[in-house]
């Protein structure tokens, strides 16, 4: 070990374990919150259909909504994740440049550049941001697309098949 390279504390081992373990449980956490909310999604247009009744189209895309309310928020935990585990591993493995917290992951990709800006206002005026500005298909495209797509749906099922609202 040269003089240069610092040994690891045994505290930013557990915190290195630790956040390893909470990317993964975030993870996890997104995909049951979308599948959640993408089954209950489709009971209340199944609901709605076996009514008739065209206010539970735009219910069901109000839900698709609170999803991306709630994806933002576990986003923004896994982006402070993601910043420690890059921290940590820049600070003490000097010599290993195909580190990122999960490959796939472009919010991964992004906290790994911030990681490399030199003044700390700009990494977190970056970091604030990062979540809502880096947007994936799952998690908002495809659940907005869908919630205007049911929005359409219950006021054609309403104006022109005479479905009722209430």
């Amino acid at each position: 070990m040269t003089k240069k390279e610092i040994e690891m504390s045994r505290f930013h081992e557990i915190e290195l374990e630790k956040s390893y373990g909470l990317i993964q449980t975030l993870e996890n956490l997104r995909i049951q919150v979308g599948i959640f909310f993408a089954t209950v999604n489709l009971g209340t247009l199944s609901f709605g259909v076996s009514q008739e009744k065209a206010i539970f189209f735009f219910f069901a895309a109000l839900l698709f909504w609170v999803m991306v309310v709630i994806d933002l928020a576990i986003r923004g935990m896994l982006t402070h994740a993601y910043y420690r585990v890059t921290y940590l591993h820049k600070l003490y493995v000097k010599g290993d440049i195909t580190f990122s917290p999960h490959t796939n992951s472009r919010l991964a990709g992004e906290v790994v550049k911030i990681t490399n800006m030199k003044d700390s206002n700009e990494q977190l005026n970056a970091l604030k941001h990062l979540p809502s500005r880096v947007r994936n298909l799952y998690g908002f495209w495809l659940p907005i697309i869908a919630s205007f797509v049911e929005i359409v749906a219950g006021l054609l099922l309403w104006n022109q098949l005479g479905w009722s609202l209430i």
